[in-house]
């Protein structure tokens, strides 16, 4: 996986350097340091005092404090993100480890986070040069995405799985709008977020009746009817 994100990288007009530790720079002002960790590690991160003591990470940290304290690299401290790769046994390691993705990713200090989970098998078919077009259109794939809006984290996904996470979490990552009929990808996320969103308001707003409807009383059938009316049609 990290072979990808160098070739990605290098394919968004990146340039590896080494002050130290090895970094991709882009003119100077953006930065972006990566960092393996295994899953078995990953797990035990459940806060940030055990993050920052995880020698993976402090590794990074010593070198990124290494090259602001030597001056050579004025923008960095302010410019740099830092991508975790975390290679899982199974891909529904993305819902299962939430807690820890979220303990990376919201931390402010030092650099923005961003978590790649992925699988052996689910990068296996990640090998074509230029990479970035081939991620645009398996991206693009609505058969796929229509599996992952109804079943979530499944392994026969997995692959198109870490290409969303690519495409969501990476900056220098776009997709290409210029393709007829096109539907963005955060378009289709708030499309099934706003549905979700409206089922959910219509709950709340009907609580009040749907605590006072008897489900076994004949008389109480034209509210029952009602109700489902009311949210059927959100």
């Amino acid at each position: 996986m990290e072979q990808i994100i160098k070739k990605l990288l290098v394919e968004c007009g990146y340039e590896e350097k080494t002050i130290g530790i090895s970094f991709y720079s882009k003119e100077d002002k953006s930065f972006f340091f990566l960092v393996n960790i295994p899953e078995v590690d990953f797990i035990l991160l459940k806060n940030k005092e055990l993050i920052r003591d995880n020698q993976l990470y402090k590794d990074v940290m010593d070198g990124f404090n290494a090259i602001i304290n030597g001056g050579e690299q004025i923008t960095i401290e302010k410019n740099s993100s830092l991508i975790i790769l975390v290679k899982c046994a199974n891909i529904n390691a993305i819902e299962n480890l939430q807690q820890q993705i979220l303990l990376f990713e919201e931390d402010p200090y030092f650099f923005k986070k961003y978590v790649i989970m992925y699988t052996d098998d689910s990068i296996m078919g990640l090998t074509v040069s230029p990479l970035l077009p081939e991620l645009r259109t398996k991206v693009n794939n609505n058969e796929r995405f229509n599996q992952f809006a109804t079943s979530g984290y499944r392994s026969e996904i997995a692959e198109y799985l870490v290409i969303l996470q690519l495409f969501i979490k990476l900056p220098f990552l776009n997709l290409d709008h210029g393709t007829e009929g096109f539907t963005s990808l955060s378009q289709k996320i708030t499309t099934i977020l706003g549905i979700q969103l409206s089922m959910y308001t219509s709950l709340l707003q009907n609580f009040e009746g749907l605590t006072q409807v008897d489900f076994i009383k004949p008389e109480d059938e034209d509210r029952i009817n009602e109700l489902f009316s009311i949210l059927l049609h959100d």
